[in-house]
């Protein structure tokens, strides 16, 4: 989740994206899950030898990842982050962020999952 500056207007705005990073010599893998999705793209960064398969359309989220993660659900401390990402991408399909309140939730949501994750002991 990411709350971003209008380069061009003087306001904020919400934006969801998925992704999975991996070492760059699993490239394959990350690439097959756009086959497997049906949806997104894989970033190389080969100075920092690694590739992230990468999703942020919103229908993409809601119809292709999402359901997945209902159907397989994940185990850990990672659990609470799927959780609230969720909630945020059908705030975002229901174009809740275009207003104060359900931006400010957003926002809260992204404030609590980063806590999770600095809280994250790394056993996931």
């Amino acid at each position: 989740m990411a709350i971003n500056k209008s380069k061009t207007k003087d306001n904020i705005y919400a934006s969801l994206r998925f992704s999975i990073a991996q070492d760059l010599r699993n490239v394959d893998l990350l690439e097959s899950f756009v086959d497997f999705f049906k949806c997104g793209y894989v970033v190389r960064y080969e100075k920092r030898s690694i590739a992230e398969f990468v999703v942020t359309r919103i229908d993409d989220i809601i119809n292709h990842v999402i359901p997945f993660f209902e159907e397989y659900n994940i185990a850990g401390s990672k659990y609470s982050n799927y959780c609230t990402f969720k909630i945020a991408a059908f705030m975002v399909k229901n174009k809740e962020h275009l207003k104060d309140d359900g931006l400010k939730e957003i926002l809260l949501l992204k404030n609590k999952r980063g806590i999770a994750t600095k809280n994250n002991n790394g056993d996931d």
